[in-house]
């Protein structure tokens, strides 16, 4: 096929940003993996992560609304169709304290992933993130952070929350665990066995398992579970499972079961 077309009501708006931004992923809809390029939509007092990259030159496109951008120590106030092509080591940070909502067009290249590991946390996520990755920029630290709503109304568009009931489940069944502990993270809620994450309530709905990478592939034939995705890229190690299918009578158990056997297995982190 010479082409592919996307249309406004098959975008596929997701929530998959640490502070709560909505976006729909272009590049992955098409199924093309040459560069990355999603639209994100801010909400007043929304921001993304102050971060930088290894190897990826981001191209950033205000599509509407005043945009701003703090690029190293300069405040950009940018005008709809203004563009700004950011090189992959200096800070940037995207945020939206007007009084409407912004809308943005970012494209990366080339596509820069990283696995979902205990060295990304402990190097490169602070290398990345310098500020962690919930930190506000000062505009918005005094004001708080805006609630966050689903941009358009189309039939797919759709901000997805953590299941809570889920998460309750989870922390029943690992109460009396004491090396477990809780926090939140990526939107979600995540468990810890000893330092080392198990599963979570996945802010992208349903949870997020992890598992040995040695049985993944054995995991997902025998089961309705997924390998996770992130970035476009398939996660071996992490399953996703839907939260229809932790309804089954002692799903979830066998999952909480799993996740925290190998999480255990692993170097305790302090």
């Amino acid at each position: 096929m010479a082409f592919q077309v996307l249309r406004a009501d098959e975008l596929d708006w997701r929530v998959t940003n640490p502070l709560g931004v909505a976006n729909t992923n272009l590049t992955g809809a098409f199924g093309f993996s040459g560069f990355t390029a999603r639209v994100w939509r801010l909400d007043p007092g929304q921001a993304m992560p102050r971060h930088r990259h290894r190897f990826q030159t981001e191209l950033y496109v205000l599509l509407e609304g005043r945009g701003r951008l703090r690029v190293e120590g300069t405040l950009l106030e940018l005008a709809p169709l203004s563009a700004v092509l950011v090189d992959p080591d200096s800070l940037r940070q995207v945020f939206n304290d007007t009084d409407a909502a912004t809308t943005w067009l970012i494209v990366g290249a080339p596509p820069e992933h990283f696995a979902i590991s205990d060295e990304l946390y402990a190097a490169e996520h602070r290398h990345l993130y310098p500020d962690g990755i919930t930190d506000l920029p000062p505009e918005l630290r005094a004001r708080g952070r805006g609630t966050r709503r689903p941009p358009g109304d189309s039939r797919r568009s759709r901000s997805v929350a953590y299941n809570e009931r889920l998460a309750g489940r989870m922390r029943a069944l690992l109460a009396a665990d004491r090396d477990v502990t809780e926090t939140r993270m990526f939107g979600g809620v995540a468990y810890l066995v000893r330092g080392n994450m198990a599963m979570s309530a996945s802010g992208q709905g349903g949870a997020l398992i992890r598992v040995d990478p040695d049985e993944s592939d054995a995991l997902v034939v025998a089961t309705r579970a997924e390998v996770a995705v992130m970035r476009g890229r398939p996660m071996r190690g992490w399953l996703r499972v839907t939260a229809d299918d932790l309804e089954v009578p002692g799903a979830l158990e066998r999952w909480v079961a799993i996740g925290v056997a190998y999480a255990r297995a692993l170097p305790a982190k302090s």
